[in-house]
């Protein structure tokens, strides 16, 4: 939100900035991604009730929370579906940041109007892709 505001108030808006939205938020996920992982390795509990997992029962790998009720719940995925999962938020965690990182170095070295394009259709793209091998 910052990079939106910051790169909208000039009259000649930053370019690079602007093309930088998505990927931050692509960074954000991976790192979060992580995070939770990490918690979940050294035994942290359920700070509150996320998803179905009430306050206090052990962490379930992060992406749970984000595909749980839509894939499992709502796309009859069921149980199964969880246990592909889990191991994929690893995965998804370390090529979200490896993503993000690209795409950065991409922004800050092409010309800037194929930097504003390729910022936004790169995230994109990958999530496109991950999203749908992971349905798989």
């Amino acid at each position: 939100m910052v990079e939106l505001i910051v790169g909208t108030i000039p009259e000649k808006p930053p370019i690079r900035l602007l093309a930088m939205l998505v990927s931050s938020l692509v960074f954000a996920f991976g790192v979060e991604l992580l995070v939770v992982d990490a918690c979940q390795l050294v035994g942290v509990r359920e700070p509150v009730r996320i998803s179905s997992l009430t306050h206090g029962e052990p962490l379930r790998p992060s992406i749970y929370s984000i595909i749980e009720d839509v894939a499992a719940v709502d796309g009859s995925g069921g149980t199964a579906f969880r246990e592909h999962a889990a191991p994929a938020d690893a995965v998804w965690a370390i090529v979200a940041l490896v993503v993000a990182a690209a795409t950065t170095a991409i922004v800050f070295t092409v010309q800037k109007d194929v930097a504003y394009v390729l910022g936004w259709v790169i995230p994109f793209a990958w999530a496109g892709v991950w999203a749908a091998t992971t349905a798989k």
